[in-house]
């Protein structure tokens, strides 16, 4: 990217408004629902999400449907998950902690077996089908972020204004809806930002202290999918197969954002202003929708000790409505505002909920994956995912303009590589030991990232055992996960935009129990 593309898309992208239903920001979408870990049943979670070559387990009806035919049974598998998501954020200089923990069903799943496509008795060379379905969860969006501290440099006011500057106050004071800019007209009401008596259509403020800002950031929902496949085995040499998916997405966020303690600098020591109170922003977004994609893939195993895998699944064309709206609190200290005669108090208000659809483009992942097997013993297995996340694409017919938001795809993002390592060792036949890695590369352009730090890249180390014996297995595995991310309250260009730099540390607990059917 060169220089001054890339001055553009910044300048796109941190001059938009941080409040939800500004009609721009739906590029992050992207990775919200299409950057996501493998998940699947305890042993393949212990196994670092590793999937593309091993077959013979319930994840492969979502991952690839060629190890359905690895099955000699009927199989019924479930899957619960306890996690405790941890956060901590510098911002200003101070950090800040917060956690959220979260229980529930990870997946389940039923293979049916066929058997073999003939009605003859013996036949070696007929291809033998098993039949799958499955509900997996794919994304877990339960997390909580909390950062706090002085700033000394501006304040959302100055937000307001930037944002406020050139609208006509016939507009800005209206009581219709100027789309985009709810919020601006909300803290207009509030006396926040105030007409300028000497200049047409410019505005300022009587407050003028740096304020204590905090924020808390609620996210909720997942992210998932019922899939049906079906995979078939050839002679123990060949597995193939195909799968269906119907995906679906919660998403909730909540953003409640405050300033007080408004100071200013006098006499070479902070005092307060006794203007402004505190104000606070609450921001609400809720994303729900669903969508369509396939599967297919091969395993071939050209030897009792190696297997080879490729998968490729089809991009997923999402239906998405989104309603989002704030609400706006002022307090001020019984503050008398001369130019028009009012004792200000208490003052709060809210912009009216705006619904959008559109349509979110996840373009399609191809994996290859190699398995070594060790005798009876154990095995070590690996997966490389290639994306690219430029193809993603929004559309919408009636709610918006989707120009801005698909060129910031096209510009701030990149293809990326998925990375996957896990081992499993057998004892006395019954015990399993198991370890895995997974990475998640990171999804945005390397000149973006070097001049703005924005990394989404993440991992996950695990480990976990495993019982099985005759038509009953358990799997227990601990998981812990660890990403990074950026908040900024509001955005108005510049190196004084305050940003929150935000770690994450997840650990799971995850019990699965496995069922033999019937055997052949």
């Amino acid at each position: 990217m060169n220089g001054f593309k890339l001055i553009i898309v910044l300048s796109i992208i941190f001059l938009c408004p941080f409040i939800s239903f500004s009609q721009f920001g739906y590029y992050d979408d992207v990775t919200r629902f299409g950057q996501n870990f493998s998940l699947g049943t305890t042993r393949i979670q212990s196994l670092g999400g590793i999937n593309t070559s091993i077959g013979g387990d319930i994840s492969s009806i979502s991952g690839n449907p060629a190890g359905l035919g690895f099955f000699n049974s009927n199989y019924f598998s479930m899957t619960i998950n306890s996690s405790k998501s941890e956060s901590s954020s510098n911002f200003n200089n101070e950090t800040s902690t917060s956690s959220v923990s979260n229980f529930g069903l990870d997946n389940f799943g039923l293979v049916y077996s066929l058997g073999k496509n003939s009605t003859k008795n013996n036949c070696s060379d007929c291809v033998k089908f098993n039949l799958g379905v499955g509900y997996y969860k794919v994304n877990d969006f339960k997390e909580s972020v909390y950062y706090a501290g002085y700033n000394n440099s501006n304040s959302i006011i100055d937000y307001f204004l930037n944002q406020s500057q050139g609208i006509p106050l016939s507009q800005l004071g209206s009581s219709s809806s100027l789309s985009g800019f709810e919020i601006i007209q909300e803290a207009y009401d509030h006396y926040l930002i105030n007409p300028n008596p000497t200049l047409e259509d410019n505005y300022y403020s009587f407050v003028g202290g740096f304020p204590y800002q905090q924020e808390t950031i609620t996210n909720k929902g997942n992210q998932y999918k019922l899939s049906f496949s079906i995979g078939a085995n050839y002679q123990d040499y060949v597995f193939f197969g195909v799968g269906l998916s119907f995906n679906s997405i919660f998403f909730q966020q909540n953003r409640s954002y405050i300033e007080n303690q408004f100071e200013i600098f006098e006499n070479e020591k902070w005092i307060s202003e006794n203007i402004l109170d505190y104000l606070e922003v609450n921001d609400r977004l809720e994303t729900i929708g669903s969508g369509i994609s396939g599967s297919l893939g091969m395993i071939i195993k050209p030897t009792p000790s190696i297997n080879f895998g490729i998968s490729y699944k089809t991009k997923t064309n999402y239906k998405l409505k989104e309603e989002s709206g704030s609400n706006l609190y002022s307090n001020y200290f019984d503050y008398y505002f001369a130019p028009e005669d009012t004792l200000l108090s208490y003052v709060e208000s809210a912009t009216k909920t705006i619904s959008t659809n559109y349509n979110l483009i996840i373009p399609g992942i191809l994996s290859l994956g190699t398995t070594f097997f060790i005798d009876k013993y154990g095995f070590i297995s690996a997966d490389i995912d290639f994306i690219n996340y430029s193809y993603s694409k929004i559309n919408s017919e009636n709610s918006f303009d989707p120009y801005l938001d698909n060129e910031a795809i096209a510009d701030i993002y990149r293809p990326a590589s998925n990375f996957r390592i896990g081992a499993e060792g057998r004892f006395k036949k019954v015990f399993y030991i198991r370890m895995g890695f997974q990475y998640l590369g990171n999804p945005y352009d390397k000149d973006l990232e070097y001049m703005n730090q924005l990394d989404k890249s993440s991992s996950v180390r695990s480990f976990g055992i495993g019982f099985m014996k005759n038509k009953f297995s358990i799997d227990i595995a601990y998981r812990n996960e660890k990403k990074r991310d950026r908040f900024s309250p509001y955005n108005f260009g510049g190196v004084l935009r305050p940003i929150a730099k935000t770690n994450y540390n997840k650990n799971s607990i995850i019990i699965s129990l496995g069922f033999k059917l019937t055997n052949n």
